[in-house]
């Protein structure tokens, strides 16, 4: 069990995973930057994991928990006495989207002075049973009451839970996660290392995405992009940087749509900002189906990627105006194909003109960091 007396913050975070993945990644980040601070995370997640991203975050205090499915009837009991057994706790912070409600009850009753609900999604679509608007409702009515603050990534994320007047809501306030911008070097030794362990010519122009296989990030559309633009010799190679419970069916799709070697599945990678600085002469693409925010397609301008992503991703993830486009999934397959010509054709950023974008975006993980240990009293 855990001494609470080390630590003059802890705080409990709830979400179903700790799998590489922004929200991840990004809370990790943040803990690093507290833990000089005093605090403690700890994480509450449904199964056991054992990755790099949960051994950075035990080797520097975090505790993980595993109590099962979140939807099951025995959470309620499980999540109270983990707060019985584990606590106390400065903060519950939740990142379960809507269901954060019943956490956000949970820890209202076990006497956590903050509770934070953090919206990651934008997700608006609507159910057709009765029963399953009644459930979010109730669910949103819970953070509506319980929360003592709530967090979107975006004003589309604030939007869900608020509607059109969200910005009325006194407990709403924006707040994406952060990105640790000294990860981004203006040299890149390993350049060739990397490109060439990848099968990748120096100066090969490929398609980038970066993002976990799930339906919501479009990568079949990516598939259709990438062998229209081969076709015409515009790029050599895909190059999908991540997982998740689709990538087997897309690795099939490329096979069949276009034989072996044309498309690159990298796996989770703990470079990514080296891996996209090494991929810098092609072009990001980012088509999401819906999108909270979208921090890989900001990582990808600090490379020096251009962007080329849909309307359902936030402005807002344009940091460098140069370098970030957006357009309708609705829009003919020609006029994204135009689009990303004329991208890769695009004049190049210095580094530093790049990190001046960026450093003014207040997208920083320091900045993130500052504005959680406000909220965790």
């Amino acid at each position: 069990m855990v001494d609470a007396r080390l630590f003059s913050k802890r705080i409990l975070h709830v979400l179903p995973s700790l799998e590489v993945g922004g929200i991840e990644k990004g809370i990790v980040e943040i803990y690093e930057q507290l833990v000089p601070l005093g605090y403690q995370f700890d994480f509450l997640i449904e199964q056991e994991t054992e990755n790099d991203l949960v051994g950075r975050l035990r080797a520097i205090g975090g505790q993980v928990y595993a109590v099962g499915k979140f939807k099951s009837p025995l959470f309620i009991f499980r999540f109270l006495r983990h707060l019985k057994l584990a606590g106390p706790y400065s903060a519950v912070h939740s990142h379960c989207y809507f269901f954060s409600g019943l956490v956000m009850l949970l820890a209202f009753l076990a006497d956590v002075p903050y509770r934070i609900s953090h919206i990651h999604s934008a997700n608006r679509t609507t159910k057709s049973a009765y029963l399953t608007n009644g459930y979010y409702w109730l669910l949103k009515s819970m953070m509506r009451y319980f929360a003592t603050n709530i967090l979107a990534v975006s004003a589309a994320s604030a939007r869900c839970f608020g509607g059109e007047n969200w910005a009325k809501n006194r407990k709403i306030a924006l707040r994406p996660m952060g990105i640790d911008f000294d990860s981004f070097t203006e040299d890149m030794p390993r350049s060739s290392t990397l490109l060439g362990a990848l099968g990748i010519g120096e100066d090969e122009r490929c398609l980038v995405h970066l993002g976990r296989f799930t339906t919501e990030k479009n990568q079949r559309f990516i598939l259709k992009l990438f062998e229209a633009l081969r076709q015409d010799g515009t790029v050599s190679r895909l190059v999908f940087i991540g997982d998740g419970p689709l990538r087997p069916a897309i690795e099939e799709e490329a096979v069949s749509l276009m034989g072996e070697g044309h498309v690159i599945f990298t796996g989770e990678r703990h470079d990514c900002p080296d891996l996209l600085l090494a991929l810098h002469k092609g072009l990001f693409v980012f088509p999401s189906l819906f999108e909270g925010f979208g921090l890989a397609a900001v990582e990808a301008q600090l490379a020096g990627l251009p962007v080329l992503a849909s309307r359902h991703v936030p402005a807002a993830v344009g940091v460098v105006p140069h370098y970030f486009e957006r357009l309708a999934l609705s829009a003919p397959l020609t006029d994204w194909e135009e689009r990303a010509k004329n991208m890769l054709l695009r004049e190049r950023l210095t580094f530093t003109e790049r990190m001046e974008h960026a450093r003014g975006s207040g997208l920083s993980v320091q900045s993130a960091a500052a504005f959680l240990r406000e909220l965790y009293g």
